[in-house]
């Protein structure tokens, strides 16, 4: 439980703490723009593509899964140095291991309709990719909401890991 002498420190730090949540937020938001930029892709090329693309995404996805955000952050900072800046390293550490994990939401979500639906595009006349994209996409993008409000807690939950390279 808070005491008097405890909020004083609080209101006395309030700049301090709010910059902190400024951060927190636009780390989570740039994370995860970066990993639907890469993870849709990667997911629909899970189901979609075909041979060595395929197996390279995935192998990917399973190392990224695989190592703990603290180890890719602090290998993209000072092993690959890929910016001065903590806050791009964490961005782009963060954006990478969670493209992993939303590359299978969607690969599950694209999975989840039915075969049917591509079936009755292609039959109307669509060619296989407008199929996909006009049919298949929208219905896959509503069942990988659930997923997606998952994958936004944990990367906020994992923002607090940037303080190993000093964010």
């Amino acid at each position: 439980m808070l005491q008097a002498g405890d909020w004083a420190f609080v209101f006395a730090n309030i700049d301090y703490l709010l910059e902190g949540a400024v951060v927190t937020v636009g780390l989570t938001i740039a994370a995860l723009g970066l990993g639907f930029a890469l993870g849709f892709p990667a997911g629909a090329i899970e189901v979609y593509g075909d041979g060595v693309l395929r197996r390279l995404v995935s192998g990917a996805g399973v190392v990224l899964r695989g190592t703990p955000i603290v180890v890719i952050m602090l290998m993209l900072f000072f092993v690959v140095s890929i910016s001065q800046s903590a806050f791009v390293t964490a961005t782009v550490g963060l954006g990478l291991r969670s493209a992993a994990y939303q590359a299978q939401i969607f690969r599950g979500a694209l999975q989840s309709v039915d075969e049917g639906q591509l079936e009755a595009a292609r039959a109307i006349g669509m060619s296989r990719f407008e199929a996909i994209r006009h049919v298949v996409v929208p219905q896959a993008l509503r069942r990988s909401m659930p997923g997606f409000q998952n994958e936004f807690t944990i990367v906020l939950k994992d923002t607090s890991i940037a303080f190993a390279i000093g964010l």
